[in-house]
């Protein structure tokens, strides 16, 4: 942890001088830094559901990582999430990702930990999925492989900010064609807990995913 906050520290210096720098790069490679938080139009996401496994949620106004029962029937909600990379040439090196989901739930639950750590992990998709017509029943593949943990969310309604996703992010870049985006599951699905958040569908933009690339190009 101390070295990641001493990583943060000295990239906010960087940022803050308006110098170039290589970093295992070309001479004169430059330090960038890009926003993404695409609104309903440009936003690619989507809520997809066990207890109704041939639903779409590509409309849906939240994302959310949920286990849970209605009337003793168990179900498991997953989301899907991507941006698009194009304003960054490919191969660039990727310095710093960090994504930012805002608490929103339209039926006001809190992120819960009932019976147990809501602890989730933000996957790399790694097959293709459209917005309108992906499903739990078709759902893309994902890896584990440089998956980030996001630690209890104990803070009943709290945001989930700044999470670093640095290395997925970089394999993203590396090969831009097979950009499918991020997944967000529990670690445990089974129980009842979870975390909630908004999508790019929220009427509030300020609450849509938010992801900030800090690269070398």
């Amino acid at each position: 942890m101390t070295k990641y906050i001493s990583y943060k520290i000295l990239l906010s210096l960087l940022l803050a001088i308006p110098i170039f720098t290589h970093c295992n790069k070309d001479e004169g490679a430059k330090l960038k830094v890009l926003v993404l938080q695409p609104d309903s139009d440009a936003g690619k996401d989507a809520n997809i559901w066990s207890l109704y496994p041939d639903r779409n949620g590509g409309d849906s106004t939240f994302l959310r990582a949920d286990v849970g029962f209605i009337q003793d029937d168990p179900y498991i909600e997953r989301s899907l999430f991507q941006f698009d990379f194009s304003a960054i040439s490919a191969g660039a090196e990727v310095l710093l990702a960090e994504l930012s989901l805002y608490y929103y739930d339209p039926q006001n639950r809190d992120h819960h930990t009932t019976t147990g750590p809501n602890t989730a992990f933000i996957q790399k998709v790694s097959s293709a999925w459209e917005e309108n017509s992906v499903t739990w029943s078709n759902q893309p593949a994902s890896t584990i492989t440089n998956q980030s943990i996001v630690l209890d969310m104990t803070q009943s309604r709290g945001d989930l900010i700044d999470q670093d996703v640095t290395e997925i992010v970089q394999e993203m870049v590396n090969n831009m064609a097979e950009n499918f985006g991020f997944l967000v599951k529990l670690e445990t699905e089974d129980g009842n807990k979870g975390m909630y958040f908004a999508s790019s569908d929220h009427p509030n933009v300020s609450l849509h995913p938010k992801l900030i690339v800090t690269y070398l190009e």
